[in-house]
């Protein structure tokens, strides 16, 4: 995944998945469990974030739960890293 704070207000949430994932299928799967996260989170991502999540191939049979709060923990260190940065 990459975060990054750029200078305008908008949100902007890509989400990719390669053919190492496997067939259309599991690609399609992964890219729509990214998607449901990233909808659920949309609240936590402040604005002026661009996301890029790559899939791999445990986003597949992961628990979406699992998934959920990685995510959310994943933002939460980087909002804290962007705060300390612009404090030092």
């Amino acid at each position: 995944m990459f975060l990054k704070k750029e200078s305008s207000q908008n949100k902007r949430v890509a989400v990719v998945a390669s053919k190492k994932i496997g067939n259309a299928v599991l690609r399609n799967k992964a890219k729509r469990r990214m998607r449901e996260v990233m909808r659920l989170s949309k609240d936590y991502i402040k604005p002026g974030t661009s996301v890029v999540m790559i899939a791999r191939k445990s986003v597949v049979t992961a628990d979406f739960k699992l998934l959920n709060e990685t995510f959310q923990k994943i933002l939460e260190k980087f909002y804290k890293y962007e705060k300390n940065k612009q404090n030092s």
